[in-house]
């Protein structure tokens, strides 16, 4: 890469997040830690636009947001911490579910100097429209319990679900026959998601 065109790119990474801003009342997009995002619903949109030598990229998460109580609950966090903090928090990624894989959830876009403005346009209606054609799909969070064309959701998740429900024997059923490499590894307590999650299941199986 030339020195004129780090520089550019310097210019670009710096005019992101005002170029962003720019459209966030017009399509309902919030912007910030460097993400775009949409809550709708039980679903969290989650875009990470960044410039790359000549070209500016997005990259979409979708995440089951309302299961992260219970994920904190099953973790054993602080409940009152996790409870105090701005809807935002979500977004980050710190101590929140698994998102869920889509396999084309990503955008490239050809950018100049000139055209960049007009190009965070096109990237913020992409986002939105993947965000409105997707949420035909993702309904509510029970359509998650199944498989979903084009989706990989992990066994903790499906699990989460099902222990928000009360139904804790079909969570624990996930959690032991699903794939053991499979959901987040955060490790709270000494143990990973996974296994705090089964004792959760057994002991309130066992006190039902």
């Amino acid at each position: 890469m030339t020195r004129e065109e780090q520089l550019r790119n310097r210019e670009l990474k710096k005019r992101l997040p005002q170029e962003i801003r720019k459209w966030n009342k017009k399509y309902k997009i919030h912007y910030s830690y460097e993400f775009l995002y949409k809550f709708e619903g039980d679903f969290l949109y989650i875009g990470m636009p960044s410039v790359g030598s000549d070209c500016l990229y997005n990259a979409v998460m979708i995440t089951p947001w309302v299961l992260d109580e219970i994920y904190w609950k099953v973790q054993k966090m602080n409940m009152e911490e996790m409870l105090n903090q701005p809807k935002s928090f979500h977004v980050r990624g710190v101590f929140t579910v698994d998102s869920i894989y889509y396999k084309s959830a990503y955008s490239k876009y050809q950018v100049t100097t000139d055209n960049f403005e007009e190009m965070i346009e096109n990237l913020i209606i992409d986002f939105d429209s993947f965000i409105n054609e997707h949420k035909k799909k993702l309904k509510t969070i029970d359509c998650i319990k199944n498989d979903l064309d084009g989706y990989k959701i992990s066994d903790l998740n499906r699990a989460l679900v099902y222990i928000k429900q009360e139904e804790y024997e079909k969570a624990l059923f996930n959690l032991q026959n699903g794939d053991k490499n499979d959901g987040i590894i955060h490790v709270v307590n000494g143990k990973t998601a996974r296994e705090n999650a089964i004792d959760f299941c057994l002991d309130a199986i066992k006190n039902q």
